[in-house]
């Protein structure tokens, strides 16, 4: 109909208005554009906003990773789909008008990468089982970039780990 957005170009202007800093939106395909993380980082998502964009029109679709999952560069992060051929410029516009304040999506690098991290080891928990969770915990911080500087090991109650954090949060800020 006249006045009507093809698939592609409504996905791809969907696709920016959400996308904010440090992502990269793929060129559409058969109605849909694919948003990319352009750094590794936390993904943010402005929840309510992109339920609001969800409910400008059920020809309208975004679906994203949940809110504060870790990413990597280049990892798929969220999909604008637009599910007719067509959508009408009415709803794009209004969707334009609404969501032109702020991106409901961004990618937030991390900004320490030296971390203190604390294990608590129970009197019951076999010490191999301990082992294999406290190398593969480095490991994965390790691929997201960040290094364990500090490794604290404590007993595993609410007092112990209590103390020790609030003794690190006073290191912390005394380092800052």
């Amino acid at each position: 109909d006249k006045g009507d957005v093809e698939e592609n170009k409504a996905a791809e202007i969907t696709a920016k208005i959400i996308s904010g800093h440090n992502l990269i939106a793929s060129k559409p395909i058969r109605g849909r554009a694919n948003i990319y993380a352009d750094i590794q980082g936390l993904l943010k998502i402005n929840e309510d906003d992109l339920i609001s964009m969800n409910k400008v029109n059920e020809a309208i679709s975004i679906s994203t990773l949940p809110n504060f999952t870790s990413v990597q560069k280049g990892q798929l992060i969220a999909t604008s789909k637009i599910i007719p051929f067509f959508l009408s410029s009415k709803c794009l516009t209004q969707a334009q008008q609404e969501f032109t304040t702020k991106p409901s999506l961004s990618i937030k690098p991390f900004v320490r990468n030296n971390l203190t991290i604390i294990f608590t080891k129970s009197q019951i928990s076999k010490k191999s089982l301990y082992e294999k969770s406290k190398i593969s915990t480095i490991a994965r911080l390790k691929n997201l970039g960040l290094f364990a500087e500090k490794i604290i090991e404590i007993p595993h109650s609410y007092i112990s780990l209590e103390s020790e954090l609030k003794r690190v949060c006073e290191k912390i800020k005394q380092d800052d």
